[in-house]
Order: structure tokens, then C-alpha cells, then sequence
């Protein structure tokens, strides 16, 4: 005799016994197309789609998967990845996306069209690994630039007259310049302090050259401007882009063939226009 059956027979009322369901069939999961064991008859997921989106709106029309391509049955109207392609994302350790396929983009290395994984990529997969290979630190983010280019040389000819090229003293570019020298990314910010010290040391050249010397007697001391510039560099008191435009003018002197004409009527409004413009924006430590 069962239990039950002696608790009934003692007179002790006993809870119905639960009706007895017959196994329900196997069926095809909506969601993957694999074959699973529904809980209910009317189960249509299986149980990794039902715990991914285990509340599918009615009536979701097939879609197209932006990953292979092929029709598939989205478990949210919003959703562009079959469960093959987004389980095979997310093994890789790439983040699954729903959302539809970006443009294509050109890549920054090769220049060829190709599909970004992310909106801000510029390196194709090929550009990616070889620069990976080579030890380089690929990057997808634009390279940091410098000063503005301007002309070789800091004059036009006007008939038999040399005239200064009015780049080198307008508020675009020169304010630019400033700008990029003072703005909150540069490391470190220049400011008016370093400035002066080099502006001075130019006008000291300046007052040599008219009080009678020669280009000669002060064409070293001009020169070093850029080796003061680097070790200013390294030791962190001015960002880079103030050392290129040491380096940049002294060379623009230094390859003209009136280098006195250069440096006097040429470097020396285009350094004055630098420090007016950048007032503005340089600030001292």
C-alpha cells in the first residue's frame, strides 16, 4: 500500500494528485532553427533565445541578417543579427550589434573602400594588422597636426620690389598658430613668459643689425634659436608646435638669398604678429 494511499484509508484528507501531462513533442526553435524541448505546446523558443529576448512582440516580420545575409527571424523588430552571427561576434570578443551596417569607408592607409566595424575606424584590416606586425601602435585616430604651412619665402615681387607676403602678418593664419600654441591639449601650454624670452632675444639681434653689425657677426646667435627651442622642448616649457615655428623660420632665413632682408623685414613681422595675436590667449604660469 502507497502512502497515499494509507493516509486515505487513516481518514486524513489528502490533496488531489496533479494531472499526469503527456510529453510534448519536440520542436523547432523559431529563433536558431535548432530542435528543443518545448515546457508548453505553444513554445516557439528555445531556451537561450527566450533568456536573449524573452519577449518578442507578435507578428515580427523575417529580416536579413547585416552579417551573412540570410533571412532570419528577429526576436525585437530592431535586431539585424541572426543568433549564428551574433553568437559568433560575441565568442570573438567583439561587442554584438544590432544596429544596421555603417557606410563604407575609405581606409587611411591604403585608400582602399572598406566596412568599418565602428563609425570612427580609418584602417582597413589589412592596414591594422601589418602596422600591428611591423610594432607599430595602429591608431584610428587622425594624427596630431602641426602649424600651418605657409610660403617658402616671406616675400613677392612687385616689379623690381620685394613686398612682404601678407600670410605671414594676417590674423588667419598667425591666430591659428596661436591658438595651437595656447589651447589645453597642447603639453605644455606656451606662454607669454617663453614667448618674450625668445621674441627679446630676436629683438636683440635686431638692434645689433641696426646699430651697424653685420649678418655675419650675429647669424649665430639666430641660428641657435632652434637648438634653444628643442632643449625647451624637452625639458616640458614649450609644446611642440612653438619649437616648429622656430624651426621652420630659421630655416626660411637661413636658405634666402638676403638673409639680413629675410630676418629683419620677413621673421620679425611674422614673430610680432605671432605675440600681438596670441596676447589673447597666452597667459603666464
Amino acid at each position: 500500500m502507497s502512502m497515499r494511499e494509507a493516509l486515505i484509508k487513516a481518514g486524513i484528507e489528502v490533496p488531489a494528485e496533479p494531472e499526469r501531462r503527456e510529453a510534448t513533442a519536440a520542436a523547432q526553435c523559431s529563433g536558431c532553427g535548432k530542435s528543443f524541448q518545448p515546457a508548453q505546446p505553444n513554445h516557439r523558443l528555445c531556451a537561450d533565445c527566450h533568456s536573449r529576448s524573452p519577449a518578442r512582440p507578435a507578428g515580427t516580420a523575417a529580416a536579413q541578417c547585416s552579417g551573412c545575409g540570410k533571412s532570419f527571424q528577429p526576436m525585437q523588430p530592431n535586431h539585424r543579427l541572426c543568433s549564428d552571427c551574433f553568437s559568433s561576434r560575441r565568442a570573438s570578443g567583439s561587442r554584438p550589434s544590432d544596429r544596421p551596417a555603417g557606410a563604407a569607408a575609405q581606409c587611411n592607409g591604403c585608400g582602399k573602400s572598406f566596412q568599418p566595424m565602428q563609425p570612427n575606424h580609418r584602417l582597413c584590416s589589412d592596414c591594422f594588422s601589418s602596422q600591428r606586425a611591423s610594432g607599430s601602435r595602429p591608431s584610428d585616430r587622425p594624427r596630431r597636426r602641426g602649424i600651418p604651412e605657409l610660403p617658402d619665402s616671406y616675400f613677392v615681387t612687385d616689379g623690381d620690389n620685394l613686398c612682404l607676403e601678407t600670410k605671414f602678418v594676417s590674423k588667419e593664419p598667425v591666430d591659428g598658430m596661436a591658438r595651437l600654441m595656447t589651447r589645453s591639449g597642447a603639453q605644455p601650454r606656451l606662454t607669454s613668459g617663453q614667448a618674450r624670452r625668445f621674441f627679446n632675444h630676436c629683438r636683440d639681434i635686431e638692434r645689433r643689425l641696426n646699430d651697424g653689425e653685420s649678418w655675419e657677426q650675429v647669424a649665430a646667435d639666430f641660428v641657435k634659436l632652434s637648438a634653444f627651442a628643442q632643449y625647451s622642448e624637452s625639458s616640458g616649457n614649450i609644446p611642440r608646435e612653438f619649437r616648429q615655428f622656430i624651426e621652420r623660420n630659421v630655416e626660411r632665413v637661413t636658405s634666402s638669398t638676403d638673409q639680413r632682408a629675410a630676418f629683419l623685414r620677413g621673421f620679425m613681422p611674422h614673430f610680432e604678429a605671432l605675440v600681438g595675436f596670441g596676447a589673447a590667449h597666452m597667459r603666464d604660469r
